[in-house]
């Protein structure tokens, strides 16, 4: 099974959390998108309450 990662906020966690998740099936009416980078704006984190 194919897995992939993803940066998630758990329920009552301070920080985000790099999990590796299976990759989901796509249905009949998705489409699916390859991300090569993606990244996180430090005022996004903080608005959010993840500052370190």
């Amino acid at each position: 099974m194919a897995t992939m990662l993803a940066l998630r906020a758990h329920q009552g966690a301070e920080a985000l959390v790099l999990d590796e998740l299976p990759v989901p099936e796509p249905g009949p009416l998705d489409v699916v998108v390859k991300v090569a980078s993606a990244g996180l704006a430090p005022g996004s984190c903080a608005c959010c309450g993840w500052e370190r």
